[in-house]
């Protein structure tokens, strides 16, 4: 597919996302947060219990295998969809879930965001990826796979927790945010951590 339609496939499922999974314990941080009397609205905030006690719902993958690993997010979805909440890691479990519906053929993907040295997670963030070039079908899924501007000129990044979808060639931009939270912020990385199959 062509960094078009991977657009246009990440919009569909980041606004099908949020309208799903209107929530977030950590809205407030998002670039899009509405805020009236400088509180985000109520109807995109829960508590940290609220979203603590979903995810003691929700059991952990039964293995470290790339099945396992598709397994947990869909689960991790339907969870999020049904209780209407979630982080990053929720909402961007709901996108991959999303694309699957569109029919989306090229490589979709659970990124995290680290820190390169420490290897301890940045924010922590998590985000959905579409098309990375060699992306998907890894073995080893604990994979440095790099920055996003290294992936390929049809590679998206769908962040529909912060409302938001980017060519990954250009989300070097976007880094500056991030670095703000590391402890390393020279060594910022991506990890990929499962994929659809």
């Amino acid at each position: 597919m062509s960094l078009d339609e991977n657009m246009k496939a990440g919009v569909a499922a980041a606004g099908s996302t949020r309208l799903k999974v209107p929530q977030s314990a950590n809205y407030a941080f998002t670039s899009s947060a509405i805020k009236l009397n400088n509180k985000p609205l109520a109807l995109h905030t829960t508590s940290n219990k609220a979203l603590i006690d979903m995810r003691n719902e929700i059991d952990g993958p039964e293995g470290d295998e790339p099945k396992d690993m598709w397994k947990w997010l869909q689960k991790t979805s339907s969870k999020s969809i049904d209780k209407k909440i979630g982080n990053c890691g929720e909402i961007a479990a709901v996108a991959l879930t999303e694309l699957v519906k569109l029919k989306v053929k090229v490589p979709l993907e659970y990124v995290y965001v680290m820190d390169g040295t420490t290897m301890n997670a940045v924010v922590p963030h998590v985000f959905a990826v579409i098309g990375r070039t060699g992306g998907a079908n890894k073995d080893d899924l604990s994979t440095n796979i790099g920055r996003p501007s290294s992936w390929g000129a049809d590679a998206v990044v769908c962040d529909p927790w912060d409302r938001v979808v980017y060519p990954a060639a250009k989300y070097d931009m976007f880094w500056d945010g991030l670095k703000k939270h590391s402890q390393a912020p020279d060594s910022l990385t991506c990890v990929l951590i499962a994929y659809v199959i």
